[in-house]
């Protein structure tokens, strides 16, 4: 039986993907465990999908999938979720802005707790840029207001779930604000929400861009709130 999957989405990473997975496999590997590793492309202009193929060829415990199309970050996760075999489970951003070593506490973490989410917002403030900084801050308010929501950080690329949080929740959103949709729809199930601190490295070629996705990220919110209070 897999215990735990690491969901990797990813597009246009052929910088770093290769990169990203050996230090995910290095943390895995350490942890003595039954893993999978699931990485899934959609729209990718450059070689990506060559560099996946290549690391499931050598790696029995890597699955791929691919999709020519721009599908969006919230339809990568749906996807991802469906196919993923571990009884707990792992998301993860392509970049690693997060240190994969931070692995062994989520799942430690989730033990206690439903959903953990490694927070750049916890504790101290890490190197982000201040128009990141400051959208984030009054989404976190608007999200409080709405929702009650208490998530510093309900945009974390880094989560890990229990299966049945994942099983049990459908999700509706195609893009970014996906990550909110889950937390809001688990807490309303009263599952157990944990944010723990993290160091974060920014990353400039980041795929969310405020002035870019922000309008249309709190345009859906304003939809989850009038879905979730029919």
């Amino acid at each position: 039986m897999i215990n735990v999957s690491i969901l990797i989405p990813c597009r246009d990473e052929e910088k770093i993907l290769a990169s990203s997975y050996n230090k995910v496999k290095k943390i895995m590997d350490s942890l003595k465990t039954d893993y999978e590793i699931i990485i899934e492309q959609d729209g990718s202009t450059d070689k990506t999908l060559e560099i996946m193929e290549e690391i499931r060829k050598k790696d029995s415990r890597v699955r791929t999938f691919s999709f020519k199309e721009g599908k969006g970050l919230g339809w990568a996760w749906n996807f991802m979720f469906s196919k993923a075999k571990g009884q707990k489970i792992i998301m993860t951003d392509a970049d690693m802005s997060v240190n994969p070593k931070i692995f062994p506490k989520l799942l430690k973490e989730l033990e206690k707790n439903d959903i953990v989410i490694a927070s750049r917002y916890k504790g101290e403030d890490k190197k982000i840029p201040m128009n990141r900084f400051l959208a984030s801050r009054i989404y976190y308010a608007l999200n409080r207001l709405l929702f009650g929501l208490k998530v510093k950080d309900s945009q974390s690329g880094f989560q890990a779930f229990k299966k049945e949080v994942v099983k049990s929740i459908e999700l509706k959103s195609k893009g970014f604000e996906v990550n909110l949709e889950l937390l809001v729809k688990a807490k309303k199930k009263r599952f157990v929400i944990k944010e723990i601190p993290v160091y974060y490295e920014h990353r400039d070629e980041s795929k969310f861009s405020v002035l870019k996705h922000g309008p249309k990220t709190l345009l859906n919110t304003l939809k989850l709130f009038i879905e979730v209070n029919k």
